[in-house]
Formats: C-alpha cells, sequence, structure tokens
C-alpha cells in the first residue's frame, strides 16, 4: 500500500513538472512573441460591437506583420477619433465605393448580402457615398446595429492598423 501512494506521488509530481515547464515555456514565448519580436498582439475585448465573432471579455490574438489589408477579415486598430485600440471587420478596400442609402449598405453599387448585415439598420446614420482613397478601409463592427466605426468616424488609414485577428477565446 505504501508502496503504490509513494508510486502515485511519483507520477502526480511528473505531471505538475511538465505542466509547470509546459506553462513557463508557453509563457515565455508568448512574452517574445508580443514583447520582443512585436509579431503578435494580445488583448482583452470589451463591449459587443464584433457580436458573434467576439464576444464581450474575449482575449483576442492579432498577427501583426500584415503586408495586405483584405476584405471581410478583421483587424485591430488605433481608432482615429478616440486614440483607443479597436476591432471591427474590413468592408470595403481602397477603390472600393461606399454608400449607404435608405438604410442599406452598397459596396461598389452592390447591396452587402454578409451574414452581419443581414439584421442591420443603417437608418439611423447619415447617408454615405464615398470611394475610398489609397491606404484607407472602411470598417464596421459585426454587430452593425451596435457598433461604433467608420459611419461615425471615416475610412482608417493604413497606418492605423495594428493587427489581424487570427485567434478569439471566449
Amino acid at each position: 500500500m505504501k508502496n503504490n501512494n509513494i508510486k502515485d506521488n511519483r507520477i502526480i509530481n511528473r505531471y505538475m513538472t511538465a505542466f509547470a515547464i509546459t506553462f513557463i515555456l508557453l509563457s515565455a514565448t508568448l512574452y517574445v512573441l508580443t514583447n520582443r519580436l512585436d509579431i503578435i498582439e494580445i488583448s482583452y475585448g470589451l463591449g459587443d460591437s464584433m457580436a458573434p465573432t467576439n464576444r464581450d471579455r474575449c482575449i483576442d490574438i492579432y498577427y501583426r506583420k500584415i503586408s495586405d489589408i483584405e476584405k471581410n477579415e478583421v483587424y485591430s486598430f488605433i481608432n482615429p477619433e478616440s486614440g483607443h485600440g479597436s476591432t471591427k471587420r474590413v468592408v470595403a478596400v481602397e477603390g472600393d465605393n461606399v454608400k449607404i442609402k435608405d438604410g442599406r449598405l452598397y459596396i461598389n453599387g452592390k447591396e452587402d448580402d454578409s451574414l452581419f448585415n443581414e439584421n442591420a439598420d443603417y437608418s439611423w446614420c447619415e447617408e454615405i457615398d464615398l470611394t475610398l482613397d489609397r491606404g484607407y478601409y472602411f470598417m464596421l463592427g459585426d454587430n452593425r446595429n451596435v457598433s461604433i466605426d467608420s459611419r461615425m468616424y471615416g475610412p482608417v488609414s493604413r497606418s492605423h492598423i495594428t493587427g489581424k485577428q487570427i485567434l478569439s477565446i471566449y
């Protein structure tokens, strides 16, 4: 009986040691990627403007070494109005025409039929008709009815975009 307890304790100690080493290595790797190499950005999401993609109080991970900004992808950026970090989906890229008219969103003359636009109500915002300049992007929250986004503060400059979302942990 005594030998079994000693054996069980040794097994538990091995698992605890393996867990501790894994945790330390993972923490060190995340530290290097975020602080030394500036490859990964980790943020704590607040609010429901990106629901259902991101939820309130989720942890978001972004890849910072991005070359091209892609339509329909989620990016972190510095909000040009408030100076705070924000997360939104790119719905239009440089050269695209964005129009909000009669409560509907049009990209390049075609009504937006994305999943996130399904129940969106644009009737409360001003009509918009603009063609995006080089290096500017139109960003909208997935929860279009509560999001504060490019409809309020205008297109976002490439220089304000800080990372592309690769993971959201709820």
